[in-house]
């Protein structure tokens, strides 16, 4: 049989077995799973990503960290989130108050976004964000880069 003529058999049995399959009405053995995790706040995040990229998307890179920490948190309370900025927590140790820091923005009270702005992002910016969010006690936080390439990095404790 030359190369052709096997091609063709092989085409009409592919043929034959798409319209058998078509034409089924049993879908019992379909087995239909989500393949997105649900995280927890997974709306609240979506909208605070979608809040993210349309602020890099209008100021593009190059600003500070508070002109973007602003922008976010107007982007943000439009969107109907409830936003605070500069949110102050104590930082504890043996029992005595040893510090204090402020997150950048807390929204609905549920999630931290920690903004950060520049060139490239510091390998410590990740374990600062980490501890923000084990210190705040929240559940959720996200790690913004608003730098030649925006990125983000979402953390749950």
């Amino acid at each position: 049989m030359n190369g052709h003529l096997r091609r063709h058999t092989l085409t009409r049995k592919l043929t034959g077995a798409l319209r058998a399959a078509q034409t089924r009405t049993d879908f019992s053995e379909i087995a239909v799973s989500s393949s997105r995790p649900h995280y927890p706040h997974q709306e609240l995040t979506h909208t605070i990503i979608g809040g993210i990229y349309g602020v890099y998307g209008g100021l593009g890179a190059g600003l500070l960290e508070s002109v973007y920490a602003n922008a976010l948190s107007v982007r943000l309370r439009r969107l109907g989130l409830d936003v605070a900025r500069e949110v102050p927590f104590t930082v504890v140790f043996d029992g005595v108050e040893v510090g204090h820091y402020r997150a950048d923005l807390v929204c609905n009270n549920a999630v931290l976004v920690e903004v950060k702005a520049g060139e490239h992002l510091s390998p410590n910016a990740f374990h600062q964000t980490l501890n923000y969010l084990r210190l705040s006690k929240l559940g959720v936080a996200l790690l913004v880069h608003f730098g030649p390439r925006l990125s983000f990095q979402r953390l749950a404790r």
